[in-house]
Order: structure tokens, then sequence, then C-alpha cells
């Protein structure tokens, strides 16, 4: 079973899925909870460790299964903010680890609505840089059918193909609405306005 969130080098594949299987059987309100923190965490780089660990006593769970639950879904929003992934496809990789309908969409709901902000504070994060090498970006209209009822949404599909540090080109896909594609359009033209006072 292919799961979208995993990096293809992770050594630690096996032992990562089989606790975040764990992870899914504890009460959707814990879960969702722990989801909530970890995402505000990921998306704010100046909150301090001490304050996520201290945000995570408000939820009623033995310590050590608290810390060790949030700390797993850390690592699969890290991983999932890495790859840009869309809501659809976090929803199907929590699905397939034995997450709850219900939670699975109020996650999903939640991503949805901090996915910029992750990836924003993960990508200045990394330490290399990249060469955009090209760009292509693809305009779409969801179409309904018996399982999915929503029908007429736009969405942008953004293609960058990027080169890193050690001449290694990657495609990184990125699915926003078109309120997410203005925001990080505003964020772009920002950073392009610097660039050309310091030029």
């Amino acid at each position: 079973m292919a799961f979208q969130f995993l990096p293809s080098d992770y050594e630690l594949a096996s032992e990562l899925l089989e606790e975040l299987n764990a992870v899914s059987a504890l009460p959707p309100a814990h879960l969702v909870n722990i989801s909530k923190i970890c995402l505000n965490y990921l998306q704010n780089s100046s909150l301090s460790p001490q304050h996520f660990m201290k945000e995570l006593e408000n939820i009623e769970l033995p310590a050590k299964q608290r810390e060790k639950s949030a700390k797993l879904l850390l690592l699969f929003f890290k991983f999932a903010g890495k790859k840009v992934l869309s809501r659809v496809k976090v929803e199907e990789d929590l699905n397939k680890l034995g997450f709850d309908e219900g939670v699975v969409a109020r996650i999903g709901e939640m991503w949805e609505e901090q996915k910029i902000g992750v990836c924003k504070v993960l990508i200045s994060q990394m330490g290399t840089a990249f060469n955009l090498l090209d760009l292509e970006w693809k305009f779409g209209v969801t179409v309904g059918n018996k399982i999915v009822d929503s029908k007429g949404e736009c969405f942008i599909q953004i293609k960058m193909v990027v080169q890193d540090a050690e001449m290694k080109i990657n495609e990184i896909f990125i699915e926003l609405t078109p309120a997410q594609f203005y925001e990080l359009y505003g964020e772009l033209e920002k950073i392009k306005s610097i660039m050309d006072i310091h030029s």
C-alpha cells in the first residue's frame, strides 16, 4: 500500500506506519485536538517546543502516550507539508492508516485551512536553495459523482520543476483553491518587491 506523505528514502517507514496505525485508535476528540496543536505549532515558527508540550498537557491522556502520539502526527504533517500534499491526499493516507472517517474529514479540513502556513514555514526552514527551472499551472473545476457530491469547485494545480544544490531535478506539485492561490501570489509579489529594492 503506497502512502503519499512518506519520503521515498525514509528508512523507518514500516515502523512509522505501524505506530501511526496505533495512534488512529485514540478517541476522535483527542486526535483532532492533537492535530490542531501540531498544525498550529508547525505554522508558527516563533512557538517553542516547550510551548508545544504545554499545549499538549490539556489533552487527557497519559503523558507518554500523549507525547508519542503528538510527535508521530507532527512527523506526518511535516512530511505532508514538505510534499505540499492536497487535502485529498492527506485524507487518503489517514484512511489507509485506519483513522475514523469523521476524524479524517476534520483533520482534512484543518489541513486545507493551514496548509499554506505550514508549507511556508517548512520551506523557509530548508537550508538549501532551489533553482526554478520550469513552472506549469492548470485551472480546473471538479465534477461530482456518486462518491463525491462537491461539484463546480475551482482549483489550481501548479507544477514546479526545481534543481537543488546537488543538481538533482525534482518536481513539486501544489493544488490550491483560488483564494489560496491569490494568497500565495500576494506573498510572491511581496518577495519580488523586496528583491527589486535590494537589487
